[in-house]
């Protein structure tokens, strides 16, 4: 969050790597819309975005999840309440969904659509996946660090799991287009939905999102509605979350400065097409402690371009290539 919020790479803001919170020396999005009339208001649905981390800095309102998460209908309700009066000037809206993630507990009419009740009840004979489903976070402790086992029943029920806490989100995304529709906010808006990792899932043996810097963790979802935009299309060019502070910037006319990033958007095509790689990193700090039997070193930095991805670390790396032969 800290680095879509200031469109600079981890190393280069600091927060999670050296500071325990985003430094105030560092403008963000919000303070520089705020100097151009922008009223922000920000929704917070998991502790790791909360206020004291320093990402709420130029927010006019900004509301911390009560305690360690807040869910989704809760977030989008407190939304609505602030929209039901007119903000003052242009709006930036910055909302943050936490539910997809472990213990994965999902309102039962989602947990349906998966068949999650009859997997859950095929766990019977396994004591720590039985715990887990049970909504035990010290079993899910267990479980990323190694203790557990996991067969094709057990990877079942969890993927299902997922998927309904997924779904319930998408709801909830759902629910907020239909608000800012229902105000005629959504056609002249930029929208950005963004996902901050992946989860694992079984892959490798491991589980949860930390550690690693995996295709199934980085490779995440981003969509961009326009203003006034009526037709979808996908691009092929490298893009990464660091883009998104100067397309926000870009979208509103407002100049960027020099940041790691660049703009989305038809004006910078050119420059997308030149761009050769993005950047990825994963970082231990006292916030942000990394699994023993998951981490490969304290410190990962990666490289993706679109055929090769390189992770290296202190004492260590590893590549993966794409190859593909065309013949005429």
């Amino acid at each position: 969050h800290a680095t879509i919020f200031t469109g600079l790479y981890p190393y280069r803001h600091g927060a999670g790597v050296s500071e325990d919170h985003l430094p105030g020396s560092i403008e963000t999005l919000a303070e520089r819309l705020a100097r151009h009339g922008y009223f922000s208001a920000g929704y917070a649905g998991g502790a790791l975005s909360a206020a004291h981390f320093g990402v709420a800095q130029g927010f006019d309102l900004y509301l911390d999840p009560d305690g360690f998460e807040s869910k989704g209908d809760v977030v989008i309700d407190a939304v609505e309440t602030m929209l039901e009066e007119e903000p003052p000037g242009p709006l930036f809206l910055f909302v943050n969904l936490f539910d997809p993630h472990a213990v994965y507990e999902a309102p039962g009419e989602y947990e349906s659509l998966f068949n999650v009740g009859d997997l859950r009840n095929d766990l019977v004979g396994d004591p720590l996946w039985r715990e887990l489903s049970d909504g035990s976070i010290d079993a899910w402790g267990r479980l990323i660090t190694g203790e557990g086992t996991a067969s094709p029943a057990t990877l079942d029920y969890l993927r299902a799991a997922y998927l309904a806490e997924v779904a319930c989100m998408d709801a909830q995304i759902g629910r907020l287009v239909a608000i800012l529709e229902s105000r005629g906010l959504f056609v002249p808006a930029l929208g950005i939905l963004v996902s901050d990792h992946g989860e694992l899932l079984g892959e490798g043996g491991f589980f949860s999102h930390c550690c690693r810097l995996d295709p199934e963790l980085v490779d995440v979802p981003l969509l961009v509605k326009w203003p006034h935009q009526t037709e979808a299309s996908r691009i092929s060019e490298l893009v990464s979350q660091v883009d998104l502070y100067a397309t926000v910037l870009g979208a509103a006319g407002i100049p960027s400065p020099p940041r790691d990033g660049l703009p989305l958007g038809e004006g910078s095509a050119a420059a997308l097409e030149l761009r050769r790689e993005v950047f990825m990193e994963e970082h231990e700090s006292r916030i942000h402690p990394l699994f023993a039997n998951m981490m490969l070193a304290r410190h990962m930095y990666g490289i993706q371009e679109l055929d090769r991805r390189e992770v290296v670390w202190d004492g260590g790396s590893e590549c993966e290539f794409w190859i593909c032969l065309l013949y005429t």
